[in-house]
């Protein structure tokens, strides 16, 4: 296990190794802009930056002075973090390195900035599960959410890097360091999901109809998902496509506004359902923001499914039945229980043992192993099943009636005298 642990560390810090040195090379440019724009030089610079922490008075006041240098210097960094820079701040920090001959010497200077600075960079704008915050600890801690600290660092790393390059863009010598961050966000959050789905669309050739059908077929948990269309099944003539949303790092940040699109694109919009839908998915967009954090947690979920649902899945999936004797509840019900802890790579690779024979699973499912190979890197392609499908919208339909019914009969025949209008109103405010 601790192999496993340090194996997934170890590729995890090979990209913050990465972006560090990646930020080293962009901040050593961008101080070479500062040199010729001061008519300086780095080894002034380091210079003056050894007499502050000296304490040692700056001379000259002038644009050449080392007054001016340093004030320049304090107000571009601070500019870029966000935050009033002093000489005492970590970022001037400067280690000592040993040399061969045992002696123990200070880094210089800028170069020592420039590492602090970079390393400042990729602390806030790489996703680093030590860095969330306290309430996501203490959620942690609570049978609520699953994975909580992953959509927690994606948000405040996202948030993070957006406004780095806002910050940098400000500033004349790291212009093209912002300008270049905000592109890749830019592009990887927005210009990429977006373009994936439209070449899925041209390549199927499915219109906004289509999506727009495709989303009403899908399980409930991938109606808002970033879904690519990826033709028909050459055999049984069904849709396929991928749920991207499994391995899209960015999802946590645009599929709240996904969601809000969704809701609006449904159906014909007017004057009178248009504000309505807008604050639908408003709510449902809020909801599927912090589902990461206040859903149930994995084990709960099971064992609510279990003693508050009666035997039934959110989703609406039957567990055991009510009239199942008390040892076929519990062994399906302890069955549900332990595949909750079971990994998804499990269900894979049994997906993948199956294909090239031809085996049903227990729902009657056949899996075509061109689709499931893919599937090891989350590019798995899944068939759309109306029959099935059609099942769940049945009965969320006939919930939905009932509930409709059971609002309107409870409201209007309390006992006491109710008006034609008050029936009327009652009728209407109880829609499906």
């Amino acid at each position: 296990r601790r192999k496993i642990t340090d194996t997934y560390m170890a590729e995890d810090d090979f990209w913050k190794i990465y972006n560090y040195s990646f930020e080293q090379g962009s901040y050593t440019k961008a101080f070479s802009k500062f040199y010729e724009s001061k008519n300086t030089s780095k080894e002034e610079v380091s210079r003056i930056i050894g007499k502050v922490k000296r304490g040692e008075a700056l001379t000259g006041d002038g644009k050449k002075g080392e007054r001016f240098i340093f004030n320049q210097l304090q107000e571009m960094i601070s500019k870029v973090t966000g935050r009033k820079v002093s000489i005492n701040d970590p970022l001037f920090f400067q280690p000592k390195n040993m040399t061969r001959a045992g002696e123990s010497l200070e880094e210089d200077a800028v170069e020592a900035l420039i590492k602090n600075i970079s390393a400042d960079v990729t602390k806030n704008n790489i996703p680093n599960y030590a860095y969330v915050g306290d309430a996501i600890k203490a959620l942690r801690k609570l049978p609520l959410g699953t994975f909580v600290a992953f959509p927690a660092e994606i948000l405040r790393t996202g948030f993070n890097t957006i406004q780095r390059a806002a910050r940098e863009i400000s500033q004349v010598e790291t212009r093209g360091i912002g300008m270049r961050r905000m592109a890749g966000v830019l592009g990887t959050g927005a210009a990429l999901p977006v373009g994936a789905v439209e070449l899925g669309k041209q390549l199927s050739q499915f219109t906004d109809e289509d999506m727009e059908a495709l989303r009403r077929f899908v399980p409930s948990w991938s109606e808002n998902s970033l879904l690519i269309p990826t033709g028909k099944d050459k055999k049984t003539g069904k849709i396929e496509y991928m749920d991207l949303s499994y391995i899209y790092p960015h999802d946590s940040l645009l599929r709240p506004l996904r969601t809000v699109y969704n809701e609006m694109a449904k159906g014909e919009i007017t004057d009178e359902n248009m504000t309505k839908r807008l604050l639908d998915g408003g709510i449902i967009g809020v909801s599927e923001l912090v589902k990461p954090f206040l859903s149930e947690a994995i084990y709960i979920e099971a064992m609510a499914d279990l003693v508050l649902r009666n035997g039934r899945t959110r989703e609406d999936r039957q567990v055991f039945r009510p009239e199942d004797p008390i040892g076929e509840k519990l062994y399906k019900g302890t069955m549900h229980v332990l595949d909750t802890f079971a990994p998804g790579s499990i269900d894979q690779a049994l997906r993948i043992g199956r294909s090239p024979f031809k085996v049903a699973d227990k729902y009657g499912q056949v899996y075509d192993l061109a689709d499931e190979i893919p599937g090891i890197f989350g590019f798995r392609n899944i068939e759309v099943d109306p029959a099935n499908s059609f099942k769940f919208m049945v009965g969320d339909f006939n919930k939905r009636i009932s509930s409709a019914r059971a609002s309107f009969l409870g409201d209007t025949l309390k006992g006491g005298a109710i008006s034609p209008q008050n029936i009327l109103n009652q009728y209407l405010g109880s829609e499906i």
